[in-house]
């Protein structure tokens, strides 16, 4: 029987941070904006934690950011796995809007549409497809590295979204090209990705 090389792949969003609550946007660099899990966040994550226990994740991949990096910690603990960090998962470079008020951000980039047709780093504000770029790139590594392996995925909305369209776009099991998906915290999502 042939070895099966496909990957099974988490896609897990961080559980809430204190951002949400305080209504800020926060991306890298951190700095003064650094945005720990909230009591519920962590909550969240233990659940999703739970829910997995029996899936055999060996492997986590995380943003380097506080509260991916909080949420892959408490996943750690609960199944044993190795976590490997990844600069390409990081959130939405936010540019000048990094730690401003999430209305502001969304008064200048109302809609997906606006953000899809922004110029790469105007206001320093990351694009759409800048996030599909390094997508496309973290799964080709994924694809490359990990065969046969369960990874989980924690990472942020926007990036998570960009990974879950990549997927979708190349036929992964478990997507379908018709749906935006769009995870809230502390979720997850099963996508199998077919090596070679």
């Amino acid at each position: 029987m042939p070895e099966n090389r496909a990957v099974t792949l988490f896609l897990v969003r961080h559980g809430q941070a204190a951002s949400v609550p305080a209504g800020l946007v926060s991306s890298l660099p951190e700095g003064a904006h650094v945005r720990s899990l909230t009591p519920d966040g962590e909550a969240q994550i233990r659940a999703t934690a739970d829910a997995l226990k029996s899936e055999g994740i060996s492997l986590i991949i995380a943003s380097p950011l506080k509260r991916t990096q909080e949420s892959a910690e408490i996943l750690s603990a609960v199944w044993g796995a190795r976590i490997v960090n990844d600069i390409r998962l990081r959130e939405t470079d936010f540019g000048t809007y990094n730690g401003l008020p999430v209305a502001e951000y969304f008064a200048h980039y109302p809609s997906p549409e606006s953000r899809r047709t922004a110029a790469q780093g105007q206001d320093g504000v990351e694009n759409f497809a800048n996030q599909e770029e390094r997508a496309a790139s973290f799964l080709r590594d994924v694809a490359a590295e990990c065969a046969g392996q369960t990874v989980a995925v924690v990472s942020h909305g926007d990036t998570l979204v960009a990974l879950y369209q990549v997927l979708s776009l190349q036929g992964a099991e478990g997507t379908d090209p018709d749906e935006y998906w769009s995870p809230a915290v502390g979720t997850f999502r099963k996508v199998i990705l077919s090596v070679g």
